[in-house]
């Protein structure tokens, strides 16, 4: 080194300049080549399925927010924009400069929702296909009529049986997937809780009940104790578990324990419109087991061939019994269907549905490798 440094020195002002500029010469054609690279890259930049995707639904926003008239509403409840009209209108460029895939075509789907709107963008490319979770469970379960799995019941697809490959994920939290109703709204239950957390073990309720002379509960649903906990209990869930959910229609009449009617016609007699959260009622209960001895809430076969039996709890159903309005359904540890009063504390196993616009992100339901959603 000392060498190299006494010989610069020795050299002329001109060898020494011409040195200087080399030098300048190379950094510069470095940094150019640098440049030139990461324009490149940006160029060729291929930006994910799922940003172009919000890039159409942000697109879609704007175009609507200029063609109001264009939205749906109650009597017509989703409009389609299609990529086209989207890039005629300047409101976005055309798919292939943000992918390089020129495969790709895309629409958005706006969907009314209780006074507010659902933008959904949809992608079709050679490599890619937006996907609705309705849509990769219908395709993933043959629709059976005995045994395990998913059964047609007139505008209800329902999962029966003990092993259905039903198994979501949100959030390191499993879930089962009960039914998907006309509307594709897709119900699911937890299939764990964490029963270290107070706040899910619930009365039913514990007001005073004149006929029995005693604050046990009155088993009205619509005037529980149990209706208010439950709301507290949906305040407190995940927030993105919340931003997939929408509300739907909650069955709350009483039943007989020897009524043998399963369509849900008894439970669904009474109604409660637009809920975020409700619980179980007995006839879910019932349907989800394929045991041929399961028919009504006195059969202690209940419990066999049933997803929905769980021995590490006893839960609330939100039906109670008919000929006794101090006693309300539930599930006890051995899956077996019982009736109590209602100052009795039980887990909450609530019951909330997934917009039908929700996608699937990965997964096949099984236990081992479960959906996940986006």
């Amino acid at each position: 080194m000392k060498y190299l440094l006494d010989s610069f020195k020795m050299m002329d002002d001109e060898s020494k300049k011409k040195i200087k500029i080399f030098g300048i010469g190379a950094i510069g054609i470095i940094v150019l080549i640098i440049i030139i690279s990461i324009i490149f890259a940006i160029v060729n930049r291929r930006i994910s399925y799922e940003n172009m995707e919000q890039i159409m639904a942000n697109a879609a926003y704007e175009y609507y927010q200029n063609n109001l008239s264009k939205l749906p509403n109650e009597s017509i409840r989703t409009s389609v924009v299609d990529e086209n009209t989207l890039v005629n209108e300047k409101f976005m460029k055309p798919i292939k400069k943000y992918t390089k895939d020129e495969s790709c075509k895309g629409n958005v789907v706006v969907t009314y929702n209780n006074n507010d709107y659902d933008y959904q963008a949809y992608l079709t490319c050679n490599d890619f296909v937006t996907t609705l979770f309705s849509d990769k469970l219908k395709k993933d379960n043959n629709i059976v009529t005995s045994g395990a799995g998913l059964y047609d019941e007139t505008e209800i697809l329902r999962f029966r049986g003990e092993h259905v490959n039903n198994y979501l994920k949100i959030n390191d939290i499993i879930y089962r997937i009960i039914k998907i109703d006309s509307e594709n709204k897709i119900y699911i239950t937890p299939q764990d809780m964490d029963d270290k957390d107070e706040s899910i073990y619930v009365y039913w309720d514990d007001r005073y009940n004149t006929e029995v002379d005693l604050s046990c509960g009155i088993n009205n649903y619509s005037l529980s104790r149990i209706k208010d906990s439950l709301e507290k209990v949906y305040s407190k869930l995940d927030k993105q578990l919340k931003e997939y959910t929408t509300t739907f229609t909650a069955c709350t009449a009483n039943r007989l324990d020897s009524d043998a009617n399963n369509t849900g016609s008894t439970e669904c007699s009474i109604q409660m419109e637009n809920v975020n959260i409700s619980l179980i009622p007995i006839y879910e209960y019932i349907k989800a087991s394929i045991a041929p001895a399961c028919t009504t809430p006195a059969s202690k076969e209940c419990k066999n061939y049933n997803y929905l039996y769980n021995e590490k709890y006893r839960w609330w159903t939100n039906t109670g019994d008919a000929s006794n309005t101090d006693k309300i359904y539930y599930v006890n540890y051995s899956g077996e269907i019982e009736k109590d009063r209602g100052f009795s504390k039980m887990i909450s196993r609530y019951v909330v549905a997934l917009k039908p616009n929700t996608l699937l992100k990965d997964g096949n339901g099984t236990e081992e490798n479960p959906y996940t959603i986006r």
